[in-house]
């Protein structure tokens, strides 16, 4: 029974080592072009959502996205002549990509951090409570196995005459 707890343990304590050692890795992709750009930003929206983020995490990069959106309305109604204007709203618009797309990859790392943390905790405590139900099944049967042997050491035996 020791050995079996000893190497449980060890194990435990092994598997919470190696998800201490894993730490999520940030990885960022190349600009290409403002359409590209602006579509790899909505993909690393997506990600950081779909890795554990909070809504209001989200609320504030979507509420980002739409004013993305609603500069690039205003650079399709200006007219191809007003130049220096267009220029603005395009390095607004850029401007306003770049801060959403790391502010994407920042929450989406401390929410799979999170979320790993959080799975680690519960697969954890399913393995303590395992560990500590067997050594409770354990006890509880050497118990048993104690009463059982008193109480037929106790008995009376009594042999019928004849």
């Amino acid at each position: 029974m020791r050995k079996i707890t000893l190497a449980l343990l060890f194990l435990s304590c092994m598997s919470f080592v190696l998800a201490l050692i894993a730490q999520p890795q940030l990885v960022t992709s190349q600009l290409v072009g403002s359409g590209s750009q602006f579509n790899r930003v909505v993909q690393d929206v997506q990600k950081t959502d779909s890795s554990g983020a909070t809504p209001d995490e989200m609320r504030g990069l979507v509420t980002q996205l739409n004013t993305v959106m609603q500069l690039q309305n205003e650079l399709d109604s200006l007219p191809p002549q007003n130049t220096d204007r267009r220029a603005q709203v395009l390095e607004q618009i850029n401007r306003t990509l770049t801060s959403i797309d790391g502010e994407a990859i920042r929450i989406a790392a401390n929410a799979s951090e999170r979320t790993s943390l959080d799975h680690l905790v519960a697969y954890s405590s399913g393995l303590a409570a395992a560990v500590l139900g067997t050594i409770v099944y354990y006890y509880g049967m050497l118990l048993w196995r104690k009463y059982r042997i008193k109480r037929i050491m106790g008995m009376r035996i009594t042999l019928p005459e004849r």
